[in-house]
């Protein structure tokens, strides 16, 4: 009767790690989540660093990769429109190879 309607699933996070230290990682968070008025916040994160050998090479090549990425999303719901901002922010880092 006096229950308070939210969203029991406020927030995320996913973490997973391989092989050649493969990470990737995803976190989010809803600040406000209305019928009218909707607020997230969110980070990726993507690497990896080994040494990989291809079929065409005979020595192993150094492969690095670091990507970073967040953003801030907002809604707004008129009556018969709706306004969306979003403000994303990207970090990457080149991929470098090298024979070693």
């Amino acid at each position: 009767m006096t229950d308070i309607q939210y969203n029991k699933r406020r927030g995320y996070f996913n973490f997973g790690g391989g092989t050649y230290l493969n990470l990737n990682g995803d976190l989010g968070y809803h600040i406000l989540s209305t019928d009218k008025d909707q607020l997230n916040i969110w980070f990726s994160h993507r690497s990896t660093n080994g040494k990989v050998k291809y079929m065409q090479v005979d020595e192993k090549v150094k492969a690095k990769l670091n990507d970073n990425m967040g953003g801030l999303n907002f809604k707004h719901n008129f009556d018969k429109l709706a306004l969306k901002m979003e403000l994303n922010m990207v970090i990457p880092d080149l991929i470098i190879t090298d024979c070693q």
